[in-house]
């Protein structure tokens, strides 16, 4: 999607720049224009349609590629188109966050973290897996008495406690002596257990923490840098507009405007890659805090 925003920005530019270099030939004729301004642009206008081929061989390879692995062969599916627009409200929620309310965020992403979040979920079922293996490996050291009984009734309707054909009781106490080496391996054993997966729940729980805390300080970032690139981009977009119309008056030189197209097909694309960076790093955070949803 991002290659693809970029492909119609460059197919946009390349338009803008067709006809400023048709209008560059026209002065040419007049001579108004120098034959190396009309190089210029015609090295400009080959860049952007060399750019513009190789975006869509990427677009098709990437396309290829995600058929591939929904099992076809053909390009059957494309991916729904983002509306980058749609997200202006919660970029510019996040651009304005104070440090006091960034720390209260960090916060409250990594509590929703530990409540929501399965993997998390899994590493405290783990533990108690292996906590309980271990005590039931310390158990088999404890004595084991078995009782088995059996009784009859000599009558129907009354129970009968006397005689000794009523009730048989054996009970039977059994030490773990000659299993006791056996026992002290799997004690062994699962204690070595319990602590390596301890050491590696705790490590990866570390890093689940870590990276929510730091996708949440690169969401903040991210939102003011699409906020930056836009106020850069309108300013671009009116030196362009000023140059180009200085232009058409013969005030100044093509390789200004040429300089100011560059500019603000470079504003166009940092914009562009500023939402797909913040919509990203969205999606990745929501990953790890699934009480957020993502729209």
């Amino acid at each position: 999607l991002r290659l693809s925003d970029l492909r119609e920005t460059v197919s946009k530019n390349i338009r803008a720049v067709d006809a400023n270099l048709n209008r560059l030939i026209q002065m040419r004729e007049q001579g108004m224009a120098r034959q190396s301004d009309v190089l210029q642009w015609q090295v400009k206008l080959k860049e952007y349609e060399t750019a513009e081929r190789e975006l869509e061989y990427n677009v098709l390879m990437l396309l290829e590629l995600w058929n591939n692995m929904l099992g076809y062969e053909e390009i059957i599916y494309h991916p729904a188109e983002i509306d980058l627009e749609s997200y202006d409200e919660a970029i510019a929620d996040f651009s304005s966050v104070t440090p006091e309310e960034l720390e209260a965020l960090l916060q409250e992403n990594v509590t929703a973290l530990q409540m929501y979040n399965p993997q998390i979920q899994n590493l405290d079922l783990t533990r108690d897996i292996v906590s309980k293996n271990y005590t039931m490996a310390k158990g088999n050291f404890l004595p084991n008495i078995n009782l088995q009984f059996s009784y009859e009734l000599e009558h129907d309707d009354k129970l009968d406690l006397s005689g000794d054909r009523n009730w048989n009781i054996a009970a039977v106490l059994s030490m773990p002596l000659f299993r006791g080496g056996a026992n002290y391996t799997a004690l062994r054993k699962a204690r070595a257990e319990k602590r390596q997966v301890e050491y590696s729940t705790s490590a990866y729980e570390d890093f689940l923490i870590t990276e929510t805390r730091r996708l949440t300080r690169q969401l903040n970032t991210d939102a003011f840098r699409v906020e930056r690139n836009r106020t850069s981009l309108e300013f671009t977009r009116e030196n362009y507009t000023i140059l180009h119309n200085l232009f058409e008056q013969g005030m100044v030189t093509s390789t200004e405007l040429l300089d100011a197209e560059t500019m603000l097909f470079a504003g166009e694309s940092n914009l562009i890659a500023a939402y797909y960076d913040f919509i990203i790093t969205k999606y990745e955070l929501n990953k790890y805090t699934t009480s957020r949803g993502v729209k």
